[in-house]
């Protein structure tokens, strides 16, 4: 599926374990590389508020901040450097990562029963050859997610797993979160944080075309 980067350095900016095993489950064996950036201080310095320029806007500064990063450390150019970021979205509200007990349970019961948007933002930036300068691209994927109705107690349990933490809106769909979802409509590997299909499209055009 990825013949056209055999041999190429390619570069997951992302700490995120479920992103490097979506990429892997695909066949794309990828270098993680840690360049994180302060995504509150970002946020707030573009006056930003809609929740998939948000998103987008965060990848793009992910991939920048680490594509110099990398460059100054290794003192070489990689291929194709990916950097992402997902926005959960409750009516134009973005509800970020949890910072204790109490906010899981708050971002938990707000989207008890309610439909939410989940926007992961892509940016990749690449080059063909040595001899050609370095593009970026980027894009947003949403998609809907539906929760049923939850009880205090489950939103309690869930929270009590601990698996809560360290995911946007407070939940993972991938684990025990998925049992506080009722439907979805649009990629679910997007609502897990990186839209698969959409990135084989985009990049695959990038280096083909």
């Amino acid at each position: 599926m990825f013949k056209f980067l055999d041999g190429k350095t390619v570069i997951l900016a992302s700490t995120s374990p479920r992103r490097k095993a979506l990429l892997e489950q695909i066949g794309l064996s990828v270098n993680v590389f840690q360049a994180e950036i302060d995504e509150e201080e970002e946020v707030l310095s573009e006056n930003l508020t809609e929740p998939s320029e948000i998103a987008k806007f965060l990848a793009v500064a992910k991939a920048k901040h680490a594509f110099e990063k990398y460059c100054g450390l290794n003192n070489v150019v990689p291929d194709l450097l990916i950097a992402s970021d997902t926005v959960v979205d409750l009516d134009g509200s973005p509800i970020g990562k949890p910072k204790n007990k109490q906010g899981a349970i708050e971002a938990l019961t707000r989207l008890s029963g309610n439909m939410h948007e989940v926007h992961t933002g892509v940016c990749f930036m690449f080059r063909k050859s040595e001899d050609v300068d370095v593009k970026t691209l980027s894009f947003v994927e949403s998609c809907k997610v539906h929760f049923g109705q939850l009880s205090s107690e489950v939103i309690n349990t869930y929270v009590a797993t601990g698996e809560c933490y360290g995911k946007a809106g407070s939940y993972g769909i991938q684990g025990i979160g998925s049992i506080l979802v009722e439907k979805i409509e649009g990629d679910y590997n997007a609502v897990v944080g990186f839209p698969l299909r959409r990135f084989f499209v985009e990049v695959r055009k990038a280096f083909c075309d």
